[in-house]
């Protein structure tokens, strides 16, 4: 229990780092969204986040051997994440692409 407390306490720190920083080239960023497709084979996950207010779009991420993936504050693999699940991701922009850097799992979307 003490272990989930932990992991839980860590995870909250660094998203709420996340959400002070900008979103720019190298900087840390954060998204909420659900999850259209995981493809563990190509390590990439799509998600469908409303970064402008009624304008949903899909944005993808790439999966490096770095990012930490969590679920109920316990690590999980990228082949756990089921599509429609919430997500909560922290990420760099690195020439172009969106870097996953950390990867919280929510419950399935309503």
């Amino acid at each position: 229990m003490r272990r989930v407390a932990v992991a839980v306490l860590v995870m909250m720190s660094l998203f709420v780092g996340v959400a002070l920083a900008g979103a720019g080239e190298g900087k840390l960023s954060t998204l909420n969204g659900k999850v259209v497709s995981v493809d563990a084979k190509a390590s990439t996950l799509m998600v469908k986040v409303e970064s402008t207010p009624g304008q949903p779009s899909d944005m993808s991420f790439s999966i490096g051997p770095d990012t930490k993936v969590f679920k109920d504050g316990e690590p999980i693999s990228l082949s756990d994440i089921q599509e429609g699940s919430m997500v909560t991701i922290s990420f760099k922009n690195d020439n172009g692409k969106s870097r996953a850097v950390a990867i919280s799992v929510g419950g399935k979307a309503t």
